[in-house]
């Protein structure tokens, strides 16, 4: 040891693959059993974004084959299909990305810290769509008011 007492000793400090052979098997297996139910969800996801696609392209077929007064009414329900696919697939993509970084890190000893940035990015992704759905929701309301106290003169 050195006789400087502010100097940090690094052979102290663990390295990752010392962490990751550091975790005991049952938290291990905890973090597997989370990887398959974010898989789960995240297929989930997948089918239900898919069905929104079908959606969207059910609706486009109805404005080409029949372009009369369903137009303007179609064309708002798109926009909220827009925005449904949005919520369904940013999570789907980091559910897949944070159950796939949990997989690696189990089977060839991958990064503890990749494990819990794709679970900090998976919940900042929910944290910011939870924003904007209440922003949403408040932009509607207000909508909604102003329809009822000034008629329906929009």
């Amino acid at each position: 040891m050195s006789s400087n007492p502010y100097e940090t000793n690094f052979s102290a400090t663990p390295s990752s693959t010392e962490i990751s052979s550091d975790i005991d098997p049952e938290a291990k297996e905890a973090m597997l059993s989370l990887a398959r139910w974010q898989t789960f969800f995240a297929v989930l996801g997948a089918i239900l974004s898919g069905l929104i696609i079908l959606l969207m392209f059910g609706q486009l077929l109805v404005v080409f084959l029949d372009g009369s007064a369903a137009v303007p009414t179609l064309g708002a329900s798109a926009f909220m299909l827009v925005l449904m696919g949005l919520f369904y697939v940013l999570p789907t993509i980091r559910l897949f990305q944070a159950s796939a970084a949990i997989r690696k890190f189990r089977i060839d000893q991958g990064s503890l810290r990749t494990v819990m940035e794709t679970q900090r990015a998976f919940w900042r992704t929910i944290g910011v769509l939870a924003i904007i759905g209440i922003s949403l929701y408040v932009v509607v309301i207000f909508f909604m008011f102003s329809l009822a106290a000034f008629g329906t003169s929009f």
